[in-house]
């Protein structure tokens, strides 16, 4: 013993305590300079009571009463949740360990390897596995349904607005009534129309804000009043475009009269016709107006050639004390007093719609870009959509969406650099700028030949006298030998389009002023009144009114093949992408400029 005392000391005295720190490595509990060595680690045990032998080299440590050493360390089992009633003997995930036994906390329950509260589980409602229904939930460990409903046929309803259980279980509403508060009625928008039940009278045509108030045929019903689509305007029962209706010109009722039609929103003379004070004569022909505003013709006698006489020239009429041709003259058509109306022009006395415009109900109108005719009569698009060639969600690339029309306002006259933006008459749209044509000025919102206008004549609003002409800006007296005074004009007969043989004779549909007689040019045959070639026109296909269906072509006087690319259309006589082709670009005869391509519909 006292060998081993002085050989410790000198270990001492020469440094070399070799023992570990806590955490360290160990082979035994000499190595540990406290605590003791448990799996090969220096630790201290959670209660431990030291008894040392004397006759042991090492202590000997010893767990406290009720205490077990498991891996080193002395552990209470009775409530270890690693150690839980013996050694290695972990609880699971959520449970705790009490009287060495692993149990759930707060009076949960295990269930599918988890605590849970079996009075609010909806998996393990009342117990493990019960499972509530779809539409219920577990409250007190019973499965209810959600406060402020009920079940009803094996699900929960709230009565208060269940149209199948309304008030009650099974109590359907019947006739397209909904619950509402837990009472069969209609709801907000809607009204009880008989044995039709509930209706939408918001946007219902035949039920426009009340039972049986119906907007007449074609009038859309928005927001409980009749209203028209976007670009016209509800007048009397029809929607009518303000801009171009001759009844309605500009406003409901203001209807044009005489010689004048209704150009953007208000009512112009027709050509060869003037404005005396605000109605619009025809010097050449009206009786209240003959030659002048302030001439009328007394008594039986009538207007000829600015000038009253006792009778017509050969071929003319006399209709209410004025000289006219029947066979054009739009006020007396075919026969005096027959006018023509809704765009109508008077071709060989027969009222028929100007070239690209189809008569739709009475109406000349464009099938191009109208949300009401979207590329043939009646076809009107939904709500949303804009029309183009056909009705279309959106415009395309260099279209612009004006009140639904797809239009190229770099060159449309009516929406000439923005929509809106109309052009004077006469006018073209370049480039989004309206400009009057070259060696013409703008007068009175009209592009006015300075040069030969009586009543412009060399400036704007300088009219030449009664009896004189107007010619290059001068007023002088009358023509010269071979001219014929026509309008205040002096024109040349044999060859002149407005005045062809006689003062007033136009020659429309195509024909042409030869020698004074209108006829078609070489090659081409008169069919319903205007020169076609029957070799390529369509609706005159090998002979007069001999129409090709919807997409075929005319071609050397055989209807043949059919336009069906997405985007043809047929173009005189042959198939034409309007959204690519250079020569027909947005609408046929479109041409672009040589320098330009036309790129979905717009030359670019």
């Amino acid at each position: 013993m006292v060998r081993f005392a002085v050989f410790f000391a000198i270990l001492i005295v020469a440094g070399c305590d070799c023992r570990r720190e806590l955490g360290e490595r160990c082979d035994s509990h000499g190595d540990c300079l406290s605590g003791w060595c448990g799996k090969e680690v220096c630790v201290i045990p959670e209660r431990i009571d030291s008894i040392r032998d004397g006759r042991e080299p090492n202590p000997v440590f010893k767990c406290s009463v009720g205490d077990q050493l498991c891996d080193g360390v002395c552990v209470d089992i009775s409530r270890s949740a690693l150690h839980c009633g013996k050694c290695s003997n972990p609880c699971p995930s959520g449970q705790i360990c009490a009287k060495s036994a692993c149990i759930c906390a707060d009076g949960r329950s295990y269930c599918s390897q988890l605590c849970v509260d079996t009075q609010t589980s909806d998996s393990h409602c009342g117990g493990c596995g019960q499972i509530c229904p779809a539409g219920t939930e577990c409250r007190g460990g019973v499965c209810v349904c959600p406060a402020g409903q009920q079940p009803c046929v094996g699900k929960c309803v709230d009565t208060q607005t269940d149209n199948a259980h309304c008030g009650a279980c099974n109590n359907a509403c019947q006739n397209n009534n909904s619950c509402i508060g837990g009472q069969c009625g209609c709801s907000s928008g809607k009204a009880h129309c008989g044995s039709l039940g509930c209706i939408d009278i918001l946007s219902n045509a035949s039920h426009c804000g009340a039972c049986g108030r119906a907007c007449p045929q074609g009038i859309p019903c928005n927001k409980g009043q009749c209203t028209c689509p976007s670009g016209s305007t509800f007048c009397g029962n029809d929607c009518v475009d303000l801009q171009t209706n001759n009844a309605h010109c500009g406003t409901c009722n203001n209807a044009c009269k005489g010689s004048s039609t209704c150009e953007a929103g208000a009512c112009r003379c027709l050509p060869g016709a003037i404005d005396c004070g605000g109605v619009c004569a025809v010097l050449a022909s009206d009786p209240g107006a003959c030659g002048s505003c302030a001439v009328q013709c007394a008594g039986d006698k009538v207007c000829h050639n600015m000038r009253c006489t006792d009778r017509c020239s050969p071929g003319q009429t006399s209709c209410s004390g004025a000289c006219v041709w029947l066979r054009s003259n739009p006020e007396h058509c075919g026969a005096c007093g027959n006018r023509c109306s809704g765009g109508k022009e008077c071709v060989y006395g027969i009222c028929k719609c100007p070239e690209g415009k189809a008569d739709c109900d009475g109406v000349c109108v464009s099938l191009l870009g109208n949300l009401q005719h979207c590329g043939a009569c009646n076809k009107a698009c939904t709500q949303g959509e804009s029309c183009f060639v056909s009705c279309v969600a959106s415009c395309p690339a260099g279209q612009t969406d004006c009140a639904g029309s797809c239009v190229d306002v770099k060159a449309n006259r009516s929406h000439c650099g923005a929509c809106g933006t109309v052009c004077a008459k006469g006018a073209t749209c370049n480039s989004g700028v309206c400009s009057c044509p070259a060696g013409t000025t703008l007068c009175q919102g009209e592009c006015i030949n300075l040069k030969a206008s009586r009543v412009h004549c060399g400036g704007c609003n300088k009219a030449c006298k009664a009896g004189e002409v107007c010619s290059e800006g001068q007023c002088n007296q009358p023509c010269k030998t071979g001219l014929t005074v026509c309008s205040g004009v002096c024109v040349d007969t044999t060859s002149n389009l407005e005045h062809c043989g006689l003062c007033g004779f136009r020659c429309l549909g195509g024909l042409s002023c030869v020698k004074g007689f209108c006829e078609c040019p070489t090659g081409q045959r008169l069919c319903q009144n205007r020169c076609v070639d029957v070799l390529s026109d369509r609706k005159n296909c090998g002979g007069c009114e001999r129409s090709c269906a919807f997409g075929d072509l005319c071609q050397s006087g055989q209807c043949v093949s059919q336009c069906t690319k997405p985007g043809e259309v047929p173009c005189s006589g042959s198939c034409a992408d309007l959204y690519s082709d250079p020569t027909n670009c947005g609408r046929c005869g479109n041409v672009c400029l040589s320098t330009q391509t036309c790129v979905n519909g717009a030359c670019l």
